[in-house]
């Protein structure tokens, strides 16, 4: 499956997911919190009404999302006239029969803090039923104005025995208690709120009817919105998914593409600009491939190299075989000259060691960079141990040496460096005239060699560090000098040049500030 199909089925399955979680939230727990929060923020609405009327008598100006159905009534200390206010008019009412006064005395009694007894309130509010007495006082209290005759339905009987209902008391302090009455009737439910306030002006009372609001209300409404919900995040989720589908697998396409492209060494460097981890994918990619291709061209110039001098070698070898065959044959055969195998057999030596030196240095230039070892040298000191190695040539050839005297530090291999200083100071030696100077300078991290008074051919000077070059003025050898200096230069990080100056030949060494400093 294609990384964009992927991504689109993972997006679908993700959004599933989110559609169940958030349906479940939705249905299961939604419906319980609104519910909750909506009879939280009816209680507190209804204590503002009722706390605003106990402190100025009357009503708030906006209600909010308060019910109209309520009313408040204050009962003065020692008085038998009711006040009362709603959201559509105010009043009172003066009681004068001597029984509804003895009631009142009685409810006063009950609310004074020496006689409230709350746990009992609390008790009997939650077993409280309209006594039968009251209800036949009503009816007979009627009968004096009109003869009410009043038969209930079937239908109302079955509503009302379907009511269920309890009660609730709660004590708010500072003489105040709140009553709560929960009825569910057929589908519907209701909830009474009495709050009464008992201070020393006199008695305060609010009653509050409220349509409470159900779960069943809620699920219906979210029953009703579930096709157009899962359909919106569907379509949400197919056309981001298509989006950052093109974000993220197109730059992952060209990135492919490009290094298909990349197998022939296409060296045109991959643009991609997301600002993202991918960009930085391409540019890791990037710099992979350039260092490759420093590497397989750096690889490809050594191969070629090496071909060369295998090639150069071999034929270089073929010269002192040859000699030393033809040596050792006229010694067998007793030919001529060659009887005297005495003085012929030193000649084979020669011819045999000069073929051991060609295979050794072949031997050093492909195990070389095997075991580098790299420590702080002294160039003054490597130098001076070198000059000491042809201290018998410098004497015969009476050679004026000017020494380094610098106490400048390289870091580097030991055994390399020597090689490459002792073919460049050996062949100053080799190659200077008698009476003539060697000059050693180190400046700005290049350690110079001028020898005096010889000059490199023309014909040379191109050809230089070409393995097995020589010339007519050279000292018998095999050629490798300075095609060995230059490759152990190069395999160290180091520039090599030999070339011909004013004074003479100058062969000069570039450490570069990297691997060398002032003293140890």
């Amino acid at each position: 499956m294609k990384l964009n199909r992927k991504t689109f089925v993972y997006s679908i399955v993700l959004s599933l997911i989110i559609i169940i979680l958030f349906l479940g939230y939705m249905l299961l727990m939604l419906p319980s919190l609104y519910v909750e929060h909506t009879n939280r923020k009816n209680e507190r609405d209804i204590l503002d009404v009722h706390f605003n009327y106990v402190e100025d008598k009357k009503y708030i100006d906006e209600l909010g999302n308060n019910p109209i159905n309520s009313i408040s009534l204050f009962l003065k200390e020692s008085s038998y006239k009711f006040e009362f206010n709603n959201f559509f008019f105010e009043g009172d009412i003066s009681i004068q029969d001597e029984k509804t006064k003895k009631e009142i005395d009685d409810f006063r009694n009950k609310l004074d803090s020496k006689n409230f007894e709350f746990e009992e309130i609390k008790k009997n509010t939650k077993e409280f039923k309209i006594p039968k007495k009251v209800v036949d006082e009503i009816n007979k209290s009627l009968e004096e104005y009109a003869y009410v005759n009043l038969k209930t339905s079937e239908f109302a009987r079955n509503y009302f025995n379907n009511i269920k209902s309890y009660n609730e008391v709660e004590n708010l302090g500072e003489n105040t208690f709140l009553l709560i009455n929960k009825s569910d009737i057929d589908k519907n439910a209701y909830t009474n709120y009495m709050i009464i306030t008992s201070g020393d002006e006199g008695v305060y009372l609010s009653f509050f009817s409220l349509l409470t609001p159900l779960i069943t209300d809620i699920q219906s409404a979210i029953y009703t919105s579930i096709p157009m919900i899962v359909l919106v995040i569907l379509l949400l989720a197919f056309f981001i998914s298509r989006y950052f589908s093109k974000k993220i697998v197109n730059p992952i396409l060209k990135i492919s593409k490009h290094i298909e492209e990349r197998k022939n060494w296409d060296i045109k460097p991959l643009e991609i600009k997301t600002n993202d981890e991918i960009e930085q994918l391409s540019e890791r990619l990037n710099e992979l491939h350039q260092q490759l291709r420093e590497n397989y061209e750096k690889l490809k110039d050594e191969n070629k190299r090496r071909e060369v001098f295998m090639r150069a070698s071999s034929h270089q070898l073929k010269t002192p075989v040859t000699s030393a065959l033809l040596l050792t044959n006229g010694m067998i055969d007793s030919i001529g000259k060659y009887e005297d195998r005495d003085k012929y057999l030193v000649e084979v030596k020669k011819q045999l060691m000069e073929i051991n030196n060609i295979i050794s240095e072949i031997l050093d230039l492909n195990h070389i960079n095997e075991n580098l070892e790299f420590n702080n040298i002294s160039l003054n000191s490597l130098i001076n141990t070198i000059l000491d190695k042809y201290s018998i040539l410098i004497e015969e050839k009476n050679l004026n040496i000017e020494p380094l005297n610098s106490d400048k530090v390289i870091f580097t291999d030991y055994e390399i460096i020597y090689k490459i200083l002792d073919n460049l100071i050996g062949n100053a030696i080799k190659f200077s005239p008698n009476n003539s100077s060697i000059k050693f300078i180190i400046k700005d991290y290049r350690l110079k060699i001028i020898n005096t008074n010889t000059f490199i051919p023309k014909e040379l000077e191109g050809i230089i560090f070409e393995p097995f070059v020589s010339s007519n003025i050279r000292e018998k050898g095999h050629g490798l000098g300075l095609y060995l200096a230059l490759y152990y230069a190069e395999l160290l990080g180091f520039d090599l040049i030999v070339k011909n100056i004013d004074e003479g030949v100058l062969a000069e060494v570039d450490f570069s500030g990297k691997y060398i400093k002032s003293s140890l």
